[in-house]
């Protein structure tokens, strides 16, 4: 698994057209507000693949007031071929127990990723 680092956003920006290659998987680390990191994937090949947010490890339901237990799955995003796609933010389903978001790609073959942060801004 590769771990990939956390670029935060700035309001002057930052560049994103130098995406590192992903691996089978990678891992994103979610630290602070764990709801505000997100994954920008490109898919450079020649077919689709599947980009796939792994649940928390041992998590497979959930108890949903008003609605009792909820069966929880992986998110599966398909990424077609030249596509760019962002993915998240993840909420604490997603969120491993060492504080990482787990993603697994379906094809490497020029595909490249990085993960963002976006904090908020003070509006005061």
């Amino acid at each position: 698994m590769a771990a990939k680092t956390v670029t935060s956003l700035a309001q002057s920006g930052v560049l994103a057209t130098t995406l590192a290659a992903v691996a089978a998987s990678d891992s994103i680390q979610a630290v602070g507000n764990k709801q505000d990191v997100f994954y920008m994937i490109n898919n450079g090949g020649g077919g689709s693949i599947n980009a796939t947010v792994k649940l928390r490890t041992g998590l497979t339901t959930k108890n949903v007031p008003g609605s009792g237990p909820v069966t929880l799955a992986d998110i599966v995003v398909a990424v077609a071929a030249g596509a760019r796609k962002i993915i998240g933010p993840f909420t604490e389903d997603y969120i491993q127990s060492d504080n990482s978001v787990t993603i697994e790609h379906s094809g490497t073959s020029s595909v490249t990723g990085d993960a963002f942060r976006c904090a908020p801004v003070d509006r005061a």
